[in-house]
């Protein structure tokens, strides 16, 4: 970590002086708290941000938290650090949390689905969008009382969850299959509303021990070759925003994931009824704003994200946690050993002497 007295001389080298008041470390960030002097603004300060990389080397970023002033430094070397499986154990367990990431504090940043309702993941390849969407399947398998649904365009990044037991059948990975699926998913939304409407409930989870349901989660992965595809994109958005208008009280939720987060897939109606979000570095200015995520172009990374969730006003940087693929096929494997069902032990036909003396 950088000393107090070597941020504060180089601030005044670039004539905007300003006191450290105080320094922490944490979720992968260096912040200093800084009193201006001198006339010093933010603006000023912003102005210089790409002067304060270059002196330092790493990336700086200025930001106010709780009428705070900070300047704050990304280590991204830090990144791995913060693996899910290391910090699992002290990481809440109830149906629908997920475990999200580190925030500058070192506090653990944790969101429970159920209550956002749905999320939108946006991010440039390279980001590490796909490693938080295993991240968020892990957590939802292990803290238990859901059914996946998973979607992958890309055909690579779900594949590996084929047959395991929370998972509600293979990943869909064509346009066709993924609408006639979100079709489904409509279906049995509707479904559960006539049941919770027979017993004269408000909520899935109030329903009798007899007529429980677990809540289920579509999960896509490349959400803009759905809505560029000109056969099933109204299809889809139907789909979409119908599930995410209903889908709380039905036990019915989206995660969303696009790495073209423009208005031509991002659509105003899909963005006013997904109101919690996670912004990973995207490409440009322009995708940042289409997500409410002002800033997300400076974004360094590697996990670096800002969160966006509903009923707050500050958007939130937290670091995303990391899981290896080496990680990761360990626990499947484990999952899908223990799931397999036990061989029955061979039977040895006896011979003459055998069956004459026993």
């Amino acid at each position: 970590m950088i000393e107090n007295a070597q941020i504060e001389q180089i601030l005044s080298f670039y004539k905007c002086p300003c006191n450290v008041i105080t320094s922490r470390s944490g979720g992968g960030f260096w912040d200093y708290f800084l009193q201006p002097l001198g006339g010093t603004t933010i603006n000023k300060l912003n102005a210089r941000v790409n002067d304060f990389t270059i002196a330092i080397g790493k990336a700086v970023t200025i930001a106010i938290e709780n009428m705070n002033l900070i300047f704050r430094i990304k280590d991204g070397e830090q990144a791995t650090q913060y693996n899910y499986f290391e910090n699992s154990c002290n990481l809440d367990k109830c149906a629908g949390m997920l475990a999200i990431g580190v925030n500058p504090c070192g506090g653990f940043v944790q969101y429970n689905l159920f209550d956002m309702p749905h999320m939108l993941v946006a991010g440039a390849t390279g980001s590490g969008k796909s490693v938080f969407l295993h991240s968020v399947i892990v957590s939802l398998a292990i803290n238990g009382g859901v059914a996946l649904r998973l979607i992958d365009l890309k055909r690579v990044t779900f594949s590996k969850y084929n047959g395991l037991h929370f998972v509600d059948g293979d990943a869909v990975t064509d346009a066709q299959s993924a609408e006639r699926v979100l079709r489904e998913e409509v279906r049995e939304m509707e479904a559960r509303y006539k049941t919770m409407e027979h017993y004269g409930v408000e909520n899935y989870k109030d329903l009798p021990e007899e007529k429980k349901l677990k809540a289920r989660v579509v999960i896509i992965d490349e959400l803009c070759d759905l809505m560029l595809n000109r056969e099933t994109r109204r299809s889809v958005e139907n789909s979409i925003v119908r599930i995410a208008q209903l889908g709380r009280a039905a036990g019915c939720h989206l995660i969303l994931a696009t790495q073209r987060p423009s208005t031509n897939v991002v659509t105003g109606l899909i963005k006013a009824n997904i109101p919690c979000k996670i912004a990973f570095m995207t490409s440009n200015a322009v995708d940042a704003r289409v997500i409410g995520c002002k800033g997300a172009e400076h974004l360094n990374g590697k996990g670096d994200a800002l969160l966006s969730i509903a009923g707050k006003k500050e958007l939130e940087r937290v670091q995303a946690f990391y899981i290896s693929d080496c990680e990761l096929s360990k626990l499947v494997e484990g999952v899908r050993a223990e799931q397999a069902p036990p061989t029955p032990p061979k039977t040895v036909k006896k011979g003459f002497f055998q069956r004459l003396f026993t």
